[in-house]
């Protein structure tokens, strides 16, 4: 089964990982969230990971949590659902 969406939670693979598979994502309309701290060492990486897809026209979010670093924030489990949300709106679940 292919994938439909993603969410990456304070972390992201590299842009460089990630560019044979754009197309393809794109194509197949895979939805993503990105979720970082503010104060996250990581946070330049996602930033770039984000930028890439966005710039390549996938239909991702960046949800930056203001002075957090690169831990999980408090309502995690709100920001989880909604990020579940948009990658599971209709016409893109699984299935």
């Amino acid at each position: 089964m292919a994938a439909r969406g993603f969410i990456a939670v304070v972390g992201a693979p590299s842009p460089e990982k990630l560019e044979q598979h754009i197309t393809r994502g794109r194509d197949n309309g895979v939805r993503g969230v990105f979720i970082t701290g503010e104060n996250d060492g990581a946070r330049e990486m996602v930033e770039s990971t984000y930028r890439l897809l966005d710039e390549a026209g996938l239909d991702v979010q960046l949800r930056v949590i203001p002075g957090r670093g690169h831990v999980y924030p408090p309502g995690f489990a709100d920001l989880l659902r909604e990020a579940l949300d948009f990658v599971l709106e209709a016409g893109h679940g699984l299935g």
